[in-house]
């Protein structure tokens, strides 16, 4: 279940791009009201996706020693702010596609990398249940 994000972001990500003709074709004959519920229903799986990998971070991160949590909002808050500048700039040279590849990548590339970082610690294995 940890690894759904780093799966489903990639996919769902491809599946939204691919379709995404047909679906801007379909949604602009209907009222404003029709087509922002149909973005967010269509952007909502995307987004659930994309807050999962923080959290299951900080989840595993406990266990690496004093300190590691702050650490993890820290990186989390550079990358963010670096992520969203260099997004910009590498959708503007190398076209938005490249962009959103690279990125679907590195999303693959970090759930490969998780179970080396970050095991899953369950409430059992926590003594909390």
């Amino acid at each position: 279940m940890r690894f759904l994000p780093f799966l489903g972001i990639p996919l769902y990500g491809t599946l939204l791009l691919l379709l995404e003709k047909p679906l801007l074709n379909f949604f602009l004959q209907w009222s404003t009201w029709i087509r922002l519920l149909g973005t967010v229903a269509l952007i909502f799986p995307l987004g659930t996706f994309l807050g999962m990998p923080f959290a299951i971070g900080i989840a595993g991160s406990h266990t690496k020693g004093r300190g590691a949590v702050g650490w993890a909002w820290a990186v989390n808050g550079l990358f963010t702010v670096l992520g969203s500048v260099l997004s910009v700039l590498a959708a503007t040279y190398f076209g938005f596609i490249l962009t959103l590849s690279g990125a679907f990548l590195m999303y693959i590339l970090a759930g490969l990398l998780l179970s080396g970082f970050a095991p899953f610690v369950t409430p059992e294995k926590n003594g909390a249940l």
